[in-house]
């Protein structure tokens, strides 16, 4: 038997409209490795490891907001 999958309820999706603001701008693996010249596999290894946060996903694509990605590559540019 297959399980259904839930509706999102309303209540929800103003929550996720507020937490995803229209100027937030998302930052792809490609246009992060591009920043950082890391590989797209070096990325996920960042990920796994806890030094970037987890992307999220809309689709089979994995994104982060811009200011998440700004505030870790400051971080890393400050260690150096």
């Amino acid at each position: 038997m297959t399980q259904r999958t839930k509706r999102m309820t309303p209540e929800k999706r103003e929550e996720l409209r507020r937490q995803v603001s229209p100027r937030c701008r998302l930052v792809t693996i490609p246009m992060l490795s591009a920043a950082t010249g890391d590989s797209a596999r070096t990325i996920w290894r960042k990920v796994k490891s806890g030094a970037l946060p987890r992307p999220f996903t809309y689709g089979n694509k994995a994104a982060w907001r811009e200011p998440e990605i700004e505030k870790v590559i400051s971080k890393l540019a400050d260690k150096e």
